[in-house]
């Protein structure tokens, strides 16, 4: 298998498969890359250590502070304690969460990437589900849409562009043109 093809596999399966922890693997947050292939991390128990990434990362998905990843403790390590297992995206720690395997100690983590929190909809202790974000709204030039008047429409139907059949096709096109901008038409 090529170098590009072995990328484009590692890529696809970060992309679409969420993963669990195996046996033995602990969620760690990333704090910082002190050379090419280690990253500090921050366990799901308090400690901090090295990890290494494994060949398969290395130039395919690139982590940055504040990533999540499993990691899997190796015995011979004496600066370098595990090695990165797989990288967790945002959905993929959503996922976990829903679970119940997310840690409490990432806890504040995974409560700012939900939507509600993004949308800053908590009202006491309950969310709200039932608000549509501005973004999947259509957009609107004015604010009094649903106040359409019929006498607008009648004109516009009487101003046809008729008034431009006697006149040459070129001439014809670019006046219909500048009479629809005129009108909001475009």
């Amino acid at each position: 298998m090529s170098l590009t093809t072995k990328k484009r596999f590692v890529m696809k399966q970060a992309e679409s498969e969420l993963f669990v922890p195996k046996e033995n693997e602990l969620i760690a947050c990333i704090l910082g890359s002190p050379g090419r292939n280690l990253h500090e991390v921050d366990d799901e128990k308090g400690e901090k250590y090295l990890v290494s990434m494994p060949k398969k990362f290395r130039e395919t998905i690139y982590i940055k502070r504040g990533s999540f990843a499993f990691v899997m403790p190796i015995e011979e390590g004496v600066k370098v304690k595990a090695e990165i297992t797989q990288i967790l995206d945002n959905e993929n720690i959503l996922y976990l969460r829903e679970q119940k395997i997310w840690p409490k100690r990432f806890e504040v983590y995974a409560e700012g990437i939900i939507r509600e929190a993004k949308r800053g909809i908590v009202i006491g202790d309950a969310i709200r589900h039932d608000v549509i974000d501005d973004d999947m709204l259509p957009s609107s030039d004015t604010d009094d849409d649903d106040e359409c008047d019929e006498n607008d429409e009648k004109k516009n139907e009487d101003n046809s562009m008729s008034d431009f059949s006697d006149l040459p096709g070129s001439l014809q096109i670019c006046l219909c043109l500048k009479y629809c901008i005129s009108e909001k038409f475009i």
